[in-house]
């Protein structure tokens, strides 16, 4: 876990492109504008969860070979979709979303995280960071508070198939930015009672 932070830290890796790359319906060539060429999936999926126009902006220059979307199947009807949106100063902006591929419904997931200041778990729609989401339902989301990546949080999450969400289960962070700290120094500020 340590050594894929510092490959992600430093762009050297990038998240996985997808687990399942095309939603469950087809574009044909007339829908694509020529002047803005986005990938194509990406198109598919804006359709199906209608994420926020600011999930656009730059598309015709970011989203061209790369969709932005990575997808993880929790049954046979259900994904979690993870969307890159706005690009910020040391990272990419996340939107998350559960998908059932038989009622065609899509729900935007509220994100968790814990707030030292006010020492509880506060709720918010999106995220920012660099975000890996694998096949086992587990989202690691690193996000810098700097470019030397010396402070910032490194938050995991586990599918909560019963609940339909992200359940956050621990948080490291380090808010000290004058100081160079490695991420396996940080200390855990939040971790879920099992």
């Amino acid at each position: 876990m340590k050594a894929l932070i510092v490959l992600m830290m430093f762009g050297m890796i990038r998240p996985a492109e997808t687990l399942q790359e095309t939603p469950a319906i087809e574009i044909s060539e007339g829908e694509i504008d020529s002047e803005e060429v986005v990938h194509p999936d990406r198109i598919a999926w804006n359709k199906i969860l209608q994420w926020p126009e600011a999930c656009n902006d730059g598309a015709n220059t970011r989203f061209t070979s790369y969709s932005g979307i990575t997808e993880y199947k929790v049954n046979k009807n259900e994904s979690v979709v993870l969307v890159a949106c706005e690009l910020y100063a040391y990272q990419e902006g996340y939107r998350l979303y559960h998908y059932n591929s038989n009622t065609q419904e899509a729900t935007e997931l509220k994100m968790t995280r814990f707030d030292e200041d006010d020492n509880e778990v506060v709720s918010e729609d999106g995220f920012g960071g660099l975000a890996d989401l694998d096949e086992n339902g587990n989202l690691m989301i690193f996000t810098k508070f700097a470019g030397h990546a010396q402070c910032g949080s490194v938050l995991d999450y586990q599918w909560n198939d019963a609940n339909k969400k992200m359940e956050l289960i621990s948080q490291i962070s380090n808010f000290d930015c004058d100081k160079l700290i490695m991420s396996d120094e940080w200390p855990v500020i939040y971790e879920i009672n099992e």
